[in-house]
């Protein structure tokens, strides 16, 4: 596989994952409905184009079971990650998801035996500078019952679901292809969130036109053209490089947000994009030392 080709898409990926939190501020529906709904339009368009056959996914028992796990996770991901961008801002939630790759990292530790070196130390260390940067703004949000401090630690949680699906994805997509572990993936996490939809008794259709245009652009462009992007490099390359890609995204994010939402850009902000930079650089460096594309 043409190494650039790889990096090209991964370019494409987080270009365009890292809108998502920008795009959730158009609309106000619940997260599920907005994760239900950016899957389900997504699902239909890549099923669809992809010309998946469903004979083919269900004789593959094995990664069948790791594509609905997967798409588990993505659900709560979804669910967790809209939620801190509702609770907190577009800056604080991307910056803690930034912090994925090293629950990835973690997770090939423990799952495929994958020891990193003395570089992945290096970037821990520097993501948790990060992290402290982020919260030096924050202190004064940190009491019981606080709006930010909820969302902060949703940010938290839909970082270590979106470690677990990359994981289970990365098993799964020994036997299908991006169309086949997508339509699982993303239908799984579709049917999941319009089963909590009808449980809690929240619409199923009747959302205004700000919402359907942002389900659309949500599956238009976080979804099919960046977790798609990054589902694609998962056969090529580590889960933690494709993790570590993410690492950037909250540069994008944030610049969005800044023409998009008028959000300012702190001091403490741009200490962590240094912070966020260098643990991405020296992810780089480790995961070269040890892998080819």
């Amino acid at each position: 596989m043409n190494s650039v080709k790889v990096y090209l898409i991964l370019g494409l990926g987080v270009l365009t994952a890292s809108q998502s939190a920008n795009i959730i501020r158009i609309g106000d529906a619940s997260p599920m409905a907005m994760t239900a709904w950016r899957l389900t339009l997504a699902t239909i368009v890549l099923g669809v184009f992809g010309r998946v056959s469903l004979r083919k996914i269900f004789s593959q028992r094995s990664s069948l079971a790791w594509g609905i796990g997967a798409g588990i996770a993505l659900a709560l991901h979804f669910f967790t990650w809209i939620y801190a961008v509702q609770k907190t801002t577009v800056a604080n939630a991307t910056l803690l998801f930034g912090l994925n790759p090293i629950f990835v990292a973690l997770l090939e530790l423990i799952v495929f035996k994958r020891v990193m070196g003395r570089y992945f130390f290096f970037a821990v260390g520097a993501s948790l500078l990060g992290l402290l940067a982020i919260l030096k703004g924050e202190v004064s949000s940190f009491a019981i019952g606080s709006h930010d401090l909820v969302g902060l630690m949703s940010g938290l949680t839909s970082t270590l679901m979106f470690a677990i699906y990359f994981i289970l994805g990365k098993v799964a997509r020994s036997s299908f292809n991006t169309w086949e572990y997508t339509s699982v993936c993303y239908g799984t996490a579709a049917l999941l969130s319009f089963l909590i939809l009808a449980i809690v008794g929240l619409p199923l259709i009747e959302y205004s036109s700000s919402n359907w245009l942002c389900f659309v652009l949500l599956a238009c462009f976080p979804t099919i053209l960046g977790h798609t992007s990054f589902n694609y490099a998962l056969n090529y390359v580590p889960a933690s490089w494709v993790s570590a890609a993410t690492l950037s995204e909250p540069v994008f994010a944030v610049i969005g947000a800044y023409f998009m939402w008028q959000e300012n850009i702190s001091w403490y902000h741009g200490l962590c994009f240094l912070f966020v930079l260098a643990s991405f650089a020296l992810l780089r460096l480790e995961l070269r030392n040890t892998t080819k594309v």
